[in-house]
């Protein structure tokens, strides 16, 4: 499981960043000024937080380093080593999905953003469970609610739900 406070957290940098673009957008520049400093103070208390030098994050998981590039939480001289370790999960787990709802829509953009496109490419085309294809292979034409409705001897699962965050 990813550390709750950090994805909390990161969403928080995240929608400090919005909301100063948004002010922007409706002309409040006191506003949008105002919250971009915000923003600016949250990255880098999210980086003294849960950010080593060497671009590890304290919580070692697929979401973790997803949020990290997917809200632009990481310094230029972070992007490789966090780009590395993110690699290493993902062989690690067999380019098998290893996220929850807070990872699962940006793990294929963060991998992209860390210039490992194949290694992208390779996670998007895995067929066993968890991953994007495991359904289409057990006939699916519809995203389900878990990666694992339907086993591979074909029962229904009706176990409790798994967290892959």
């Amino acid at each position: 499981m990813t550390d709750q406070f950090l994805v909390a957290d990161a969403y928080l940098v995240h929608i400090a960043q919005v909301i100063s673009q948004t002010a922007g957008i409706l002309g409040k520049s006191d506003a949008e000024k105002a919250y971009a400093a915000k923003h600016q103070a949250l990255r880098k208390a999210f980086q003294d937080e849960y950010l080593a030098p060497s671009g590890r994050l304290s919580s070692d998981t697929q979401t973790a380093y997803c949020l990290a590039f997917q809200f632009n939480l990481l310094d230029e001289r972070h992007i490789p080593g966090a780009g590395e370790r993110l690699i290493r999960l993902a062989r690690k787990e067999k380019f098998r999905i290893g996220t929850g709802f807070a990872g699962t829509p940006g793990i294929l953009g963060a991998l992209t953003k860390a210039g490992h496109l194949q290694v992208a490419y390779r996670m998007l085309q895995e067929k066993g469970c968890p991953s994007w294809l495991y359904p289409v292979t057990m006939g699916a034409t519809t995203i389900w609610e878990r990666w694992d409705s339907l086993l591979p001897n074909g029962e229904i699962n009706v176990s409790p739900s798994v967290m892959y965050d």
